[in-house]
């Protein structure tokens, strides 16, 4: 999504998106997938674009939007039990091992409906020279992470 016409790009990592919410708010307290319209009764935190050209809303579900800039302070209201909202797993692992934030099932979302992929994007017609292809060499070795013997 959002891929301009002669642009390429390489996927260097996935991130897998989960909705939570506080362990005090009323959804938390809902046991399996929860219906559209109780999602939509509740207040959805959303990440917003900063500017109108940006992508389109990405699982937005309640019309009761709250718009944050950034993932910080997404994560600070959905802990405060402010609203529901997806964030990162390995952002909220601990949150969610320490029942701080406890995961919910939007019954309109497949299980792996919201991976995102962290990618290096780049003209198409570009040819790499040394100093590009070891930097992105590098990038994606980040992005995988220490490799197991």
């Amino acid at each position: 999504m959002g891929l301009a016409p002669g642009l390429k790009r390489k996927v260097l990592a996935s991130i897998e998106m989960v909705p939570v919410v506080s362990p005090q708010h009323p959804l938390a307290a809902l046991k399996g997938p929860i219906a559209t319209r109780r999602l939509a009764d509740a207040i959805q935190i959303a990440l917003s674009e900063r500017s109108d050209s940006g992508v389109a809303d990405q699982a937005v579900l309640s019309p009761r939007t709250w718009r944050i800039g950034d993932l910080h302070t997404k994560h600070a209201l959905l802990r405060a039990g402010l609203g529901w909202g997806n964030l990162p797993k390995h952002l909220v692992s601990d949150d969610l091992r320490k029942k701080k934030l406890v995961q919910i099932r939007p019954a309109a979302w497949a299980k792996d409906q919201h991976t995102l992929y962290l990618s290096a994007i780049y003209r198409a017609d570009a040819e790499f020279g040394p100093a590009h292809r070891w930097m992105l060499a590098n990038i994606e070795a980040l992005c995988v992470g220490p490799s197991t013997p």
